[in-house]
């Protein structure tokens, strides 16, 4: 029997294509959603009102405050306005949830730790940089990438681990994320994951938030004072 012309009524290459679609289709998904995500981090073009925010502070503080900022994608002015004084300028990203946010958020301290069995592993001198990772099923998890000495730590930390055991990400006292020991991540970095229940807008501000707080601690007090 002559099978060639059932060979070529099989048309194989429109049976992969098919089959391919949907891991196209997939993979288009997962990169549009990556870009939203960035974009909602690293911040797209301010198009809000002007803030002007006046801070009582160190000059010390002031690289930090500008640093922040750049951090999520806003312009910064950070001009002295009198002894220990600075208005701080940008501009706004007009999203009502981060504008909002945006004053408190910017002048907190940001000391972190990350926390095993009640003691602190390390701080942010061991963070190279904190950003963000999406995982399978696209929910953000906060990403820090470590020093060699914060990832010797780490490793330690979590062979010595007990089922059930945890990392917890703690910012000025306050834990916020946490990642558990058995998880499986790439050696000198650490995932976490809020501890609180949040919808995908509150989670992805939020993890801007410690991000930039975490890479860009303050060295001294900073409060928003009025004019």
């Amino acid at each position: 029997m002559d099978i060639e012309p059932l060979l070529k009524q099989s048309r194989p290459g429109w049976a992969l294509l098919i089959l391919a679609a949907p891991v196209a289709l997939f993979v288009v998904v997962a990169v549009l959603y990556t870009g939203m995500i960035s974009m909602g981090l690293k911040g797209r073009e301010a198009m809000g009102p002007e803030l002007a925010l006046l801070v009582e502070t160190c000059e010390e503080a002031v690289p930090v405050l500008e640093a922040r900022l750049a951090d999520v994608g806003l312009p910064a002015e950070v001009l002295a306005d009198g002894p220990g004084r600075y208005t701080v300028r940008t501009t706004l990203t007009g999203r009502d949830d981060v504008d909002a946010a945006l004053p408190h958020a910017l002048l907190q301290p940001g000391r972190f730790d990350l926390m095993f069995e009640g003691a602190s592993i390390l701080n942010n001198g061991g963070v190279v940089e904190a950003t963000y990772r999406l995982d399978g099923m696209m929910d953000m998890w906060l990403l820090l990438l470590l020093d060699p000495a914060a990832t010797e730590a780490v490793v330690a930390a979590v062979r010595s681990s007990k089922p059930g055991g945890r990392l917890d990400f703690v910012i000025d006292g306050v834990p916020v994320a946490m990642q558990p020991t058995h998880r499986s991540v790439q050696r000198g970095e650490v995932e976490g994951i809020p501890v609180e229940d949040m919808d995908q807008k509150t989670r992805m501000r939020l993890i801007a938030e410690w991000s930039m707080q975490i890479d860009h601690p303050l060295p001294c007090e900073a409060r928003a004072v009025d004019h």
